[in-house]
């Protein structure tokens, strides 16, 4: 048991590098497969009881996606596998004691500054001959692309590193753990401000003031201003921006969004009670695309863009409501206590999913699992007790 336990310690510290690392699938799949067997394993030995609300929650948000398990497994098996970590969920089972919670964080938080680092590396190793590299690295996309990183994925993986340092330079106890926090906010920030992911470094903004001591926060406020102005004097968001605003192009910037929004609406409008299933919905909304003659759409196979949206489609008002009530649980239970890191960043996944489908990649599910399980947790300090005497 206490091998076990130990086991899971170390899938915890696994799960925050891979999720530090967008492409490092492999480590994400191992840690994941890796914790539900060995939560399971242990809820056994332990006795646990269930917690029924979480029971509830896991079994209605299967029971969503697995509607069109026909078809998945007919098509496209991808649209049920990257739904597979829901069943992290099963870590009410045993909730993370603090000292697992912690070992995450803290992967995630060195993870992210390692991570960066090797970004900017491998952009220099591969621009440096060109004369326009650093304009190149200000384009979203360019400097994630050629290691096959998801930019948005990214931002959210490097945000949550910000907030987490953030976070210890007001209650780290150690100098050199607060000056490492500095120079790797300075570093996450910078990045974030090139990737141009605009959302995740405005839900970055706003959710940042829950980690910023109150007698700081005016200081803190300068140094967002600033960081503002360099990421909207972005002069590929600047021709973004322009192209939407003038027309001149159908389709540039916000626009494509748009054209994305109104397809889900029409979708989940038309299949507002059930939706249409997880297998059929990307082919509902190329149907609907290619209505509204948006081709590049079905070119690029684009999903919702909204994890409202994305929801509803899929779902129907039952998917709307699984979505709302893992915010509702989580946040009722989080509201109340000093726990600023998880409420910054639970707010910061919040204010992502309008304008991200953010459950429709791997790392994103894991996230939402992660976070909103916790809303979810009953009697955490007696489970971990049990834990922890057991591992003694």
């Amino acid at each position: 048991m206490k091998i076990a336990l130990q086991i899971r310690w170390f899938l915890f510290l696994a799960l925050g590098v891979g999720l530090a690392f967008p492409g490092a699938y492999g480590l994400q799949n191992t840690s994941v497969y890796g914790l539900i067997a060995v939560t399971i394993f242990c809820a056994f030995r332990l006795k646990v009881r269930p917690s029924i609300p979480a029971i509830l929650f896991v079994t209605v948000g299967y029971f969503i996606y697995l509607l069109g398990f026909e078809v998945i497994a007919d098509q496209n098996w991808s649209a049920f596998l990257k739904k597979i970590p829901l069943l992290l969920s099963l870590l009410v089972l045993i909730p993370p004691t603090k000292d697992e919670k912690n070992v995450f964080f803290n992967s995630i938080g060195i993870s992210t500054i390692v991570s960066c680092m090797y970004l900017w590396a491998h952009h220099f190793l591969e621009l440096v001959p060109e004369e326009r590299w650093l304009m190149s690295a200000y384009s979203y996309t360019f400097l994630t692309e050629s290691l096959g990183w998801q930019p948005i994925y990214t931002a959210i993986s490097y945000s949550i590193g910000g907030l987490f340092w953030m976070n210890q330079l007001q209650f780290s106890p150690h100098r050199w753990w607060k000056i490492l926090g500095m120079i790797g906010i300075g570093i996450l920030f910078i990045t974030l401000i090139f990737l141009s992911a605009r959302m995740a470094f405005i839900a970055f903004i706003f959710s940042s003031f829950l980690v910023v001591p109150a007698n700081r926060r005016w200081i803190y406020g300068v140094g967002i201003g600033i960081a503002i102005a360099l990421f909207f004097i972005n002069p590929v968001l600047k021709e973004r921006l322009t192209k939407a605003v003038s027309g001149s192009e159908r389709y540039a910037g916000g626009s494509i969004r748009l054209e994305k929004w109104k397809a889900a609406k029409e979708v989940s409008l038309n299949h507002w009670l059930f939706g249409v299933s997880s297998g059929k919905t990307q082919l509902k909304l190329e149907e609907q695309y290619q209505k509204q003659d948006f081709q590049l759409g079905i070119q690029q196979r684009y999903h919702a863009h909204q994890q409202w949206l994305q929801n509803a489609v899929e779902g129907g008002i039952f998917g709307i409501a699984f979505l709302l009530l893992a915010f509702v649980s989580f946040f009722t239970r989080h509201f109340h206590k000093d726990d600023q890191l998880i409420l910054a960043v639970g707010l910061f996944i919040l204010l992502n999913t309008f304008t991200e489908s953010i459950c429709e990649r791997q790392s994103g599910m894991i996230w939402f699992c992660i976070i909103f399980l916790t809303g979810f947790v009953q009697k955490s300090d007696n489970l971990s007790s049990v834990v922890h005497k057991e591992s003694l």
